[in-house]
């Protein structure tokens, strides 16, 4: 029965000691994420465009952006879900960008944000509020 307490803890620790590498790999990163030019497209009545802008910690990390305003990257829409993410673009210096278009500007405040994930685990999401009504 004395041996039981030590083993017990020592399979937690060995379990805990398993899983903290699982945790640790999605950690918030300080990418800079940021937006640019915020205009209303007359286009789409209750819609607008603008950038995000971010710099990669390494070339190779890919990433896919997330909109809480269900923005679109060509011909794809940037869900809140991680498989409905668009895929983003960086530089060889990177530099990395994405053009989010006909964003929802009903959306509830709420639901104004762009987020940022790499392939790396590494994220970061900013709010980004709509810009005025569309004339």
């Amino acid at each position: 029965m004395k041996l039981r307490l030590p083993l017990a803890l020592l399979a937690l620790c060995l379990a805990l000691g398993a899983a903290w590498p699982v945790l640790a790999k999605i950690h918030r990163a300080a990418l800079g994420l940021a937006t640019s030019g915020s205009t209303c497209d007359t286009a789409r009545k209750g819609s607008y465009t603008y950038t995000a802008r971010w710099r990669a910690g390494a070339a190779s990390t890919g990433y896919t952006v997330h909109t809480g305003n269900q923005c679109w990257v060509g011909a794809q829409v940037c869900g809140t879900a991680l498989s409905t993410g668009c895929p983003a673009r960086c530089d060889a210096a990177g530099n990395c960008s994405a053009l989010l278009n006909a964003c929802v500007a009903t959306a509830a405040a709420a639901g104004q944000w762009v987020k940022v994930v790499g392939a790396d685990g590494g994220w970061q999401q900013i709010a980004v509020p709509a810009p005025g009504k569309c004339q």
